[in-house]
């Protein structure tokens, strides 16, 4: 299921785990959950890679679990459904 979060709330969930996005970034992001986990899928436009990465919102830390190159990623429901099952198969 897609979560609706807004955007100073994604900055405050990367912020209290020592993570500040610079002022010029305009980010793009969902956040899933599924199977009892949170998983956000951000893409900041000041990243240098131009990726798409993933992160898992229960740890109280920011690690990214995986990413992705932006251009061509599919932002649909169904995919990030599929790539946030795959990761949790992972951790497990």
């Amino acid at each position: 299921m897609v979560e609706v979060m807004n955007i100073e709330t994604v900055k405050q969930w990367f912020g209290n785990r020592g993570y500040v996005f610079n002022n010029n970034s305009k980010l793009k992001y969902k956040v899933i959950n599924i199977k009892g986990s949170r998983w956000i899928f951000i893409h900041d436009s000041e990243d240098e890679f131009d990726e798409v990465e993933v992160y898992c919102m229960d740890l109280n830390i920011y690690e990214c679990h995986n990413s992705w190159n932006r251009k061509g990623f599919s932002w649909s429901k169904r995919n990030l459904i599929k790539l946030a099952k795959e990761e949790i198969k992972y951790e497990h």
